[in-house]
């Protein structure tokens, strides 16, 4: 899936570890919206067309609020119900390319 918005920067407890490498690819089904899979490519939640959302991750109902998505990025705030710290932050997502920009890069100064 090349359309991966890839959750890469994330804030807040230790519970944050479990959204990084989560993504966001463009719905099949529906015009501007969104589905989001975990980093094992399992489906999490379809169809999201709203800036609020909810899914299940790691034995947790996980919330994500704020969320302003597009084709290259999004970004939001999370929480859970973590019963040990109530965890909660914020996300940055954004679609590939940084590998290959870097190839393209280092291969434009002839580096290998």
């Amino acid at each position: 899936m090349s359309d991966k918005i890839k959750i890469d920067k994330v804030t807040g407890g230790k519970d944050k570890k479990h959204l990084k490498g989560c993504y966001f690819v463009p719905s099949t089904t529906i015009t501007d919206a969104y589905d989001f899979y975990d980093q094992d490519n399992n489906l999490l939640k379809s169809d999201i067309t709203e800036d609020h959302f909810t899914f299940v991750l790691q034995t947790f109902n996980w919330e994500i609020t704020d969320l302003v998505i597009s084709p290259k990025k999004a970004s939001g705030k999370w929480t859970n119900d973590n019963p040990a710290d109530g965890e909660d932050g914020t996300f940055q997502a954004q679609s590939g390319g940084g590998g290959d920009l870097r190839r393209k890069a280092i291969a434009a100064r002839g580096v290998r």
